[in-house]
């Protein structure tokens, strides 16, 4: 079993954590920020089950986020919505291996009324 740190992408529903992860040498992107190449709905079909739902269901009807690693300090940092409290984000940490990591919210990740938040129109009739 591995120590180094892993990057990837995940779900977690609060009780259930589904990561999908694979060590930073491997299917990620090249710069000082590595990031996995995986995408959660190319994922989605075969971890949906996990969660009592079908691959019909949509993939981000799940908290979710991803998992970067910084090159240079071998510091994590997970992206995450506005559903994911810290117990959640400690899980998230040790499932990828993390020794040091930092949260990062990223709206793509959020959940509920701030989802729709983004895609409001602020234009008057």
């Amino acid at each position: 079993m591995s120590l180094s740190p892993q990057i990837g992408i995940w779900w977690d529903d609060g009780t259930t954590l589904v990561a999908i992860t694979h060590a930073p040498e491997s299917n990620s992107s090249d710069g000082t920020l590595i990031d996995s190449e995986l995408n959660h709905f190319e994922e989605w079909e075969r971890i949906s089950e996990q969660f009592g739902l079908s691959p019909n269901d949509e993939y981000f009807e799940v908290p979710r986020g991803r998992v970067l690693l910084n090159r240079r300090t071998e510091e994590g940092i997970i992206y995450h919505g506005n559903a994911t409290d810290l117990s959640r984000l400690q899980v998230i940490s040790a499932r990828f291996k993390l020794a040091a990591w930092k949260a990062q919210r990223n709206e793509h990740y959020d959940m509920g009324p701030d989802v729709d938040a983004l895609f409001d129109d602020d234009f008057d009739d």
